[in-house]
């Protein structure tokens, strides 16, 4: 005997639909190729900022002080051999890409450091070290950020979130 006071409507999936869940979820699972595309733009985007001269908030990187420019073959900032430039590169590992450099001294420009050097002196004023007349500088290198997201990168993050997952469901659901 059924009870009047309970209404039910049964709905069954039949096992098509079911089917094309698990090849959305099989498709969504590859996160690493969409994880490979985010660090290439990320990648691209931040050796850009090098011929740019900018952080990625957009601020102008500091300009380089009257004595480095002297010094260096040619006036960009952060680049005199490229090596820095050249190093920017991104890995996937599980589910984050990474952006950076594995040189030692790009911390030194990302955040900005001073540097306690000695060097040799024509007068006999100073010091001695190692027979040699010696004085200390202090050098102050300005942050110079290179790595970061822009708004414009996030929203590049975004779309390819977007794009990949629209791909996954296109594919799973195609007649």
């Amino acid at each position: 005997m059924s009870n009047p006071s309970v209404v039910k409507q049964a709905v069954q999936v039949n096992e098509a639909l079911f089917r094309r869940l698990e090849k959305l979820r099989r498709a969504l699972d590859r996160r690493d190729l969409m994880l490979e595309e985010i660090g290439q733009v990320l990648a691209t985007r931040t050796r850009e900022r090098f011929r740019e001269g900018r952080g990625p908030d957009g601020a102008e990187w500091k300009p380089l002080s009257p004595k480095t420019l002297k010094r260096k073959k040619n006036s960009r900032i952060l680049v005199e051999s490229g090596e820095l430039h050249g190093s920017i590169h991104h890995e996937v590992q599980g589910d984050t890409v990474a952006i950076g450099t594995n040189l030692k001294y790009a911390g030194v420009h990302q955040f900005g450091d001073t540097i306690q050097r000695e060097r040799k002196r024509r007068s006999a004023k100073g010091f001695v070290l190692g027979g040699e007349p010696v004085a200390q500088s202090k050098i102050a290198i300005p942050a110079r950020p290179f790595l970061g997201l822009s708004k414009s990168d996030e929203k590049q993050v975004v779309d390819i979130v977007k794009k990949h997952v629209a791909r996954a469901v296109e594919g799973a659901f195609k007649a």
